[in-house]
């Protein structure tokens, strides 16, 4: 009972959240803790998703349906949809890449909580807190999911395995709508230098960003790197940005950052590799 991305399968329907820190990954791997979610959750909607192409019709679809529960993306309660957007792209996305298809993301509601589950099948691999790394490795999806998050876990069931996060709608409201929807996401280095990224960022554009920031030399800097008209980013442009700070040498300077934007760069502990320009 599921459909592909392009409409996800509705069931009848019968916070402590705070502005998160900047991520500070432990030194070594720490393995996320195996436990069961809690209890009494009812089923709300089910996707399947067999590529990282598919994350923006989940970020639109979720979006959709957490607004038809009474929780739309505004000045109110934007954190809590945005941070369940948000941690469904960066948990589907590491289940996409490291685990075995298909990838199953499902939404689940007790009153004002929220319950959020990522399934892949493969289960020799357990989903671990990526300890310090070189910048630009990645490693951070599963760290901002802790922030975000009222709890996170996981567990292994007969041929597969599901990590879980918990979100309460009654918590503080951030008004940092991370999750809003828009164009598919594109990059493009104009002729003076400059770096323009428009739409919805995942995934997707893995290796053209990585291209991109290889393509970056010391005498290029500072970069400039436009955000005025993105609507969503993952940790996949946080480590782009930080790659271009690598190859560069240089802070890099980014032009028109929304405030969702410059609050997901604070919360993954980069904002000292970047110039904000308005």
């Amino acid at each position: 009972m599921r459909d592909r991305v392009g409409g996800p399968i509705v069931y009848p329907t019968p916070m402590r959240l705070e502005l998160c820190v900047p991520i500070t990954p432990p030194p070594e791997n720490d393995p996320v803790p195996m436990s069961r979610p809690p209890v009494g959750y009812t089923p709300l909607a089910e996707w399947e998703l067999g590529s990282p192409e598919q994350l923006g019709g989940l970020r639109t679809h979720l979006n959709e349906h957490l607004a038809a529960q009474g929780f739309a993306s505004d000045a109110v309660k934007a954190d809590t949809p945005s941070k369940i957007v948000l941690i469904a792209s960066e948990l589907a996305t590491n289940a996409l890449r490291h685990g075995l298809p298909p990838t199953i993301v499902r939404l689940h509601r007790q009153g004002a909580s929220f319950l959020l589950e990522v399934t892949d099948h493969d289960q020799a691999a357990a989903p671990l807190y990526a300890g310090e790394r070189r910048i630009g490795e990645g490693g951070l999806g599963l760290h901002l999911a802790r922030e975000l998050s009222l709890d996170v876990g996981w567990y292994a069931g007969p041929a597969s395995k599901t990590v879980w996060a918990t979100f309460d709608a009654a918590g503080t409201p951030t008004q940092t709508p991370l999750g809003m929807h828009g164009p598919v996401g594109s990059a493009q280095r104009l002729e003076d230098g400059t770096i323009v990224l428009v739409g919805e960022l995942d995934a997707g554009l893995t290796e053209q960003l990585l291209e991109m920031a290889q393509a970056v030399r010391p005498e290029d800097a500072p970069v400039a790197i436009d955000l005025g008209a993105v609507t969503f980013i993952d940790s996949t442009v946080v480590r782009f940005l930080s790659l271009v700070y690598r190859f560069s040498h240089a802070p890099v300077v980014l032009l028109g950052a929304s405030e969702r934007t410059r609050f997901l760069i604070d919360a993954m502990g980069v904002s000292d590799i970047v110039e904000l320009r308005d």
